[in-house]
């Protein structure tokens, strides 16, 4: 599990990260909506991902944070100085115990980027009611590419162009089909008059 608060004059965010396996992980964001310390974040941050952790009944928990005040105190080797955070250790303690192993470890700030991320996300965000849903997807090429390849699915790999090429050579009377009477062919190309006699010439998908 990583985890890491972060707090703003009026609010804080939590983010938590549970990993199973390498390329499984739960991730999640929340806003605290009262004025908090960021130490105090840090300690929400924690407890909300043991909270989860047991509640997905995991038994086996290693946790790393970059608090060095919530790491050092949860191995003993800083002691509680502030009266306000004797519940937040209290309740780690207990729900420490509930893991039939666990070890916790300082981690630098820059291997905890997506949980840093997340309790941005919580910190900042401005929304109304009790939750929001978000969705964030990778995506490795751009947009443009997405949608090129979207648009000639819904079109299919055919050239548009070819129906209608293939009825104007064989010689059928496309002024009876209104789709058709503007197209005309000039040599291999195939061009639609336009308002005032202008020839467009037709392109496919690629060219366009």
């Amino acid at each position: 599990m990583k985890f890491d608060g972060s707090s703003t004059i009026q609010s804080g965010g939590v983010g938590v990260v549970l990993y199973h396996e390498k390329d499984k992980a739960v991730a999640l964001s929340f806003k605290l909506e009262f004025p908090c310390s960021n130490n105090t974040a840090e300690y929400e941050a924690y407890l909300t991902g043991l909270a989860t952790a047991l509640q997905i009944r995991v038994k086996h928990l290693r946790v790393l944070g970059d608090s060095n005040l919530v790491v050092c105190q949860a191995k003993g080797s800083f002691s509680l100085k502030e009266p306000s955070r004797a519940p937040y250790r209290a309740m780690a303690q207990r729900m420490e115990e509930k893991f039939s192993t666990f070890e916790i470890e300082h981690s630098p700030r820059n291997k905890n980027q997506f949980a840093n991320a997340l309790a941005a996300l919580g910190s900042q965000i401005i929304f109304e009611g009790d939750n929001i849903r978000i969705e964030v997807s990778k995506r490795e090429e751009s947009i443009i590419e997405v949608l090129k390849e979207k648009f000639r699915e819904e079109q299919g790999e055919g050239d548009w162009r070819i129906p209608i090429r293939e009825v104007l050579i064989k010689g059928e009377d496309a002024a009876e089909l209104k789709i058709l009477k503007d197209y005309t062919l000039v040599g291999e190309g195939l061009y639609r008059r336009m308002p005032g006699g202008v020839l467009s010439r037709c392109v496919g998908q690629e060219e366009a």
